[in-house]
């Protein structure tokens, strides 16, 4: 028996102006009134467990560098990463350890709780009050086991509500501690959303990814790989993907298989993973990993033994720094090593497909050749989030309704 395409009824089928990916008064627009009032996420929590550890996310289109440091106190906190001397960036690397931070420009030192501790030559400032010059605090918090940040001093909504109904999603799963980490990622010449549309649908899976992929999304029943789902939560979004239980395992699929997770949970993984790593809630034998798409800006895939984050950090209309990475549980044997390196160059080879087709599209868009483009029932979750950045850019430039 075919699956179905899950219903959404909520959702109109109407084409959607490619303004939205061009305009770079559109951009502006959404850099104002999505990026500077939403939680933006910064990283997995478990990269920030230890005091001193610290992590710097550049957002560079909103003129922010953002520093987010678990205290002595073990207090996560985040500030800007500007020092009260000259307005120098404080902390160049992006991750790290540390007792303290010196601004590399004059020295100007703060300890992790963002306080001014040493001042060079401290007798040319008489008046300085250090009460006065710590470094600039910013909200954060952490949920699901996620961090995130918001740059507004007083934002409209707590975390919490934020992502209330998601938030419970992702903690049927358990990912805390998952240390081991693999990042890809580029400057893409591309809109920020063009790279979220993709990662956020299946549509483009069995023509992209025939060779890297094959037959473990499709199969009989479903030739195209139809989600099993959507799910919305507010401004945010989630599918679960179907998965071949007859998907035929190659001869290093036998091999690493049983030590963990490839790409899903198909049939040739072992199921000895999913006492630890499988969801809470009951899911369809055919399942294969849960999508949730995080407002504005991440997309979140989890499979038993594999969580990987997709994350656009936009720079111009055309232009946007995407990474992925992708976290495991700590191998506790040499053959589960393997089985994380060979299911990360699985994964890379994958996104790399997905890269060299998206670099495409901008330069589509500008070319004048379409003023539409047209999501399918499939790509429910890219029309969600279109629909999402539109109302609160339209609301802004005086076209709401």
């Amino acid at each position: 028996m075919a699956i179905a395409i899950p219903t959404v009824d909520h959702l109109d089928d109407e084409p959607v102006s490619v303004e939205a990916y061009t305009s770079p008064k559109f951009f502006a627009a959404e850099m104002a009134n999505v990026f500077r009032k939403s939680w933006l996420f910064v990283s997995v929590a478990s990269e920030v467990s230890k005091p001193g550890d610290f992590i710097v996310k550049n957002f560079p289109a909103l003129n922010a560098s953002i520093l987010v440091v678990r205290g002595k106190d073990n207090v996560l906190r985040a500030f800007h990463n500007v020092c009260a001397h000259r307005a120098a960036r404080v902390v160049a690397e992006t991750r790290g350890n540390a007792a303290r931070f010196t601004c590399p420009y004059h020295g100007w030192g703060y300890d992790l709780a963002g306080q001014l501790k040493t001042v060079p030559a401290a007798e040319g400032f008489p008046s300085l009050d250090r009460s006065r010059c710590g470094l600039t605090p910013v909200k954060t918090g952490a949920a699901a086991g996620l961090v995130f940040i918001h740059l507004m001093e007083k934002p409209e909504q707590d975390l919490a509500t934020f992502l209330a109904g998601i938030d419970a999603r992702i903690n049927e799963h358990a990912f805390n501690g998952w240390t081991n980490a693999w990042t890809f990622g580029a400057e893409l010449p591309v809109n920020w959303k063009c790279i979220l549309d993709n990662f956020q649908e299946t549509y483009h899976v069995f023509h992209t990814h025939r060779i890297t992929i094959g037959d473990r999304s499709n199969g009989p029943g479903n030739p195209m790989g139809h989600p099993l789902s959507f799910d919305f939560f507010g401004p945010h979004r989630f599918m679960d993907i179907w998965g071949n239980l007859q998907h035929a395992p190659t001869f290093i699929e036998r091999a690493v298989g049983p030590y963990g997770s490839i790409i899903s949970n198909g049939a040739v993984e072992t199921r000895a993973g999913r006492a630890t790593s499988a969801p809470k809630r009951e899911r369809d034998p055919a399942w294969s990993m849960d999508v949730f798409g995080l407002f504005p800006h991440v997309v979140i895939d989890i499979t038993p033994g594999i969580l990987s984050v997709h994350e656009t950090v936009p720079v111009a209309v055309d232009r946007t720094i995407w990474t992925t990475t992708l976290y495991y549980p700590p191998a506790q044997t040499a053959a589960q090593r393997v089985a994380q390196e060979y299911a990360s160059a699985y994964n890379r080879d994958i996104v790399a497909e997905d890269v060299s087709l998206m670099q495409t599209l901008q330069s589509g868009m500008m070319s004048g050749a379409t003023k539409s483009l047209r999501f399918s029932k499939i790509e429910a979750l890219c029309r969600h989030l279109h629909h999402n950045v539109e109302q609160r850019v339209r609301e802004s430039m005086g076209h709401g309704g």
